[in-house]
């Protein structure tokens, strides 16, 4: 059996009235929130384990849904406490953790509120401040099996990513493929037709660490050959240049919403010593990639629907950054133009934000990517094709 207490920010309930009140609202959290709720939770597992196994524990004394990489981005935080180690110096533990970390706890069961300035309040209005917590055990250290985990062991941490991918997203049709040309990297892919989603997973081993790059990646061959053919027909066949400069495997569009390591910044720090470490990366990164995988599910079965979520406020912002900071290599040229024969054809409200962003960036710095193509700054062809495209709108199909 199990009791629930509830973790909240609002400073403002001082009761059991206003704190029940506050606890009844399911409210989206702040970043600044969800890293206070991340400081509480990895402080709590320094008490007691949030999960079966943990400090030798076969079953969770204290537990949340999800934990550790479930979402964190509501409040209040609901945690489940065994009725069987309930006590006062569990209640004023959580409760010191949860005011070190800016944070109030509710027991509603009981009527009392563990407010920030280490004073509980009980509903009949009895105030007294906080027992002592229990004392602080830093969890044993997790020592990697012989033959797993080591820096410059690449396959196996290869094999432990796309493992915990695939847990999540096999049922959604994806496969794992070898790379191309980087051994030290997969693909974790999907196909639409012609149309191919993929999570690129790269492992850089360093002296005594792994670093993890991960990308989405789109292959949109329709969209590529709506820009290669107006290439080609105003600028002559530049065809094979392209195809040089820019090979097969690169002729993708990338999806640049970033991992939410804000729910977990220690991992967020990408310094992978140990096999826990690995282990614990490979989980937070299934869950975030199944999130991005449901949201695209049905996105390629309809071109203009995948535009209006490729040409985000977000995405557009990040271009804009990167052509004023200098910065080639991260926006290539084929990025550019599918781009903008996504804008001009799934119709966004941003479609204008859109055309001036990338002539700003084509002016700004994507003037490089055309040299070894065009042998110019490549800004008449980049203004031809465009109105090419207004004039005869390709037909993309999925």
């Amino acid at each position: 059996m199990s009791t629930i207490v509830q973790i909240f920010d609002r400073i403002t309930a001082t009761d059991v009235p206003t704190a029940l009140a506050a606890c009844q609202r399911d409210q989206r959290a702040t970043p600044r929130v969800v890293a206070m709720f991340d400081q509480f939770l990895r402080e709590v597992q320094c008490h007691y384990p949030l999960a079966a196994g943990a400090n030798g524990v076969e079953q969770p004394l204290i537990w949340t849904e999800g934990l550790p990489f479930g979402p964190l981005d509501h409040w209040p935080l609901n945690l489940g406490v065994d009725v069987q180690v309930l006590d006062a110096t569990v209640l004023s533990t959580l409760g010191h953790v949860a005011a070190d970390a800016g944070l109030q706890l509710f027991e509603p069961q009981g009527g009392a509120l563990y407010r920030l300035d280490r004073q509980v309040v009980y509903e009949d209005g009895t105030v007294e401040p906080f027992a002592e917590r229990s004392l602080r055990v830093e969890p044993p250290k997790v020592h990697a099996a012989p033959g797993s985990f080591a820096p410059a062991r690449v396959p196996h941490s290869l094999d432990v990513l796309c493992g915990a991918l695939m847990e999540r997203l096999a049922p959604l049709g994806f496969e794992v493929h070898p790379h191309p040309v980087n051994s030290r990297a997969r693909l974790v892919q999907r196909s639409h037709g012609p149309t191919v989603q993929a999570f690129f997973i790269q492992v850089q081993p360093e002296h005594d660490r792994q670093y993890i790059h991960c990308a989405v990646h789109w292959w949109l061959p329709s969209v590529r050959e709506a820009w290669l053919a107006q290439l080609d027909e105003i600028g002559g066949p530049l065809r094979s240049r392209i195809k040089a400069f820019i090979p097969d495997y690169e002729r993708t569009l990338n999806d640049f919403q970033q991992i939410p390591w804000h729910r977990n910044p220690r991992l967020g720090q990408n310094d992978l010593r140990s096999a826990h470490d690995l282990a614990e990366f490979a989980k937070a990164l299934a869950f975030w990639a199944a999130e991005r995988a449901m949201l695209w599910q049905d996105a390629p079965k309809d071109m203009a629907a995948l535009g209006k979520l490729l040409l985000s406020v977000d995405q557009v912002s990040r271009v804009l950054k990167d052509g004023e900071s200098g910065v080639h290599g991260l926006f290539t040229l084929q990025e550019q133009m599918s781009l903008l024969v996504l804008a001009l054809h799934c119709k966004t409200p941003l479609r204008e934000v859109w055309i001036e962003t990338l002539r700003h960036r084509q002016r700004v710095t994507q003037h490089v990517q055309w040299k070894p193509v065009s042998g110019n700054d490549g800004n008449a062809l980049f203004d031809a094709i465009l109105q090419s495209l207004i004039e005869r709108p390709p037909v993309l199909g999925a």
